[in-house]
């Protein structure tokens, strides 16, 4: 029988999210540097400081797997932006739909990229 979740979800705006506590004060060896390597790929769309990103990785309950998902999305932005002339704005959409299907989201039809870019950005992202 199934049961129906005490869990609703709700609408929340972003500036009344507030971060969680900090879990983790140290992280793994090498784990800032790798979390600098992803950074640097995705320097020209992802914005926040080295600082913030650290932070966030210790908030969160897994970071190492974390760290993973963007450094996943950080190798298939790259193959992807290399391989085409994209300005600024087709390369924030890139990296838009690799965060938003990381999260589980589909995509709402691209601006800047065509249908064909937008697929095979997540077959890349898929198979990478």
């Amino acid at each position: 029988m199934a049961h129906k979740s005490d869990t609703e979800l709700k609408s929340v705006k972003i500036k009344d999210l507030k971060a969680g506590p900090i879990r983790d004060v140290v992280l793994p060896d090498g784990f800032i540097e790798r979390v600098r390597i992803f950074k640097n790929s995705l320097r020209e769309v992802e914005t926040s400081s080295l600082e913030e990103t650290v932070a966030n990785f210790q908030r969160d309950l897994t970071p190492e797997k974390e760290l993973l998902i963007w450094e996943h999305i950080a190798s298939t932005y790259d193959g992807f932006v290399s391989k085409l002339s994209l300005n600024l704005d087709a390369k924030k959409e890139a990296f838009s739909i690799l965060l938003g299907f990381s999260m589980g989201l589909n995509s709402h039809g691209p601006k800047y990229l065509n249908a064909n870019q937008a697929d095979e950005l997540i077959n890349s992202y898929k198979n990478r």
